[in-house]
């Protein structure tokens, strides 16, 4: 259970949500609309954190630290 971080639509959305929480979009300012997100969430997945689907279609992601 510590290693739970959350539920997400998929590994797209969790990398979306980690950046906006991390970068506020007013700090990004334009840069924002470049950031691609499916290789942000594909490299965060190799390393430092893992995702199991549930029954539902979502999944749940983990984090390894």
């Amino acid at each position: 259970q510590d290693c739970y971080i959350g539920e997400y639509e998929d590994e797209e959305s969790f990398a979306v949500e980690l950046i906006s929480e991390q970068y506020p979009k007013e700090d990004l300012g334009p840069l924002a609309d470049y950031i691609d997100y499916e290789r942000y969430a594909r490299d965060l997945f190799f390393d430092g954190y893992w995702n199991e689907r549930s029954s539902n279609g979502t999944i749940y992601v983990f984090s390894d630290r």
